[in-house]
């Protein structure tokens, strides 16, 4: 048993890689997720064109839905278009759109404005807008608003 080395125990290569990864983590300055990018501020964008602000005449749930980020008038049409079918799949075949990415528009929406919008279709209802849902689907047949849309459209 003397003239027998024991080898060194094998470290699994995942080990010290996780290892090097800390390494580099807790150097200062470096960021292993964003190396080479820059962050922006909230709220700034890189196309500051895109983004719009509305005048205090426009109600508080369109301006929540449209100021400060991009596509907001995108999202409320889709929102005015879809509430005329009695499920989001309907809307969707119609607007040429994918199922779950209209799901993720409405859900951006309700958390832009920060409240529910419609019901959700049953077996025994269709989907039906919620009174504040109705609310904004009148503002968006106020003429000035139909203009602020149909420009957006245009960029």
């Amino acid at each position: 048993m003397q003239g027998i080395q024991l080898a060194a125990p094998v470290v699994p290569r995942t080990q010290t890689l996780l290892q090097r990864h800390r390494r580099r983590a807790r150097r200062p300055g470096h960021d292993h997720h964003r190396a080479s990018a820059t962050l922006r501020h909230p709220g700034v964008t890189s196309r500051p064109e895109l983004l719009h602000t509305l005048g205090s005449d426009i109600p508080a749930d369109v301006r929540r839905a449209v100021e400060g980020g991009l596509a907001g008038w995108h999202r409320l049409h889709r929102f005015q278009m879809a509430m005329t079918f009695p499920t989001i799949n309907t809307a969707a075949d119609h607007l040429g759109a994918d199922q779950a990415a209209l799901v993720r528009q409405f859900r951006r929406l309700e958390r832009d404005i920060g409240a529910p919008l419609f019901y959700r279709a049953t077996h025994a209802q269709p989907m039906r807008p919620t009174p504040r849902g109705q609310a904004l689907l009148r503002a968006l047949t106020r003429p000035e608003i139909r203009a602020h849309m149909t420009n957006a459209k245009k960029k």
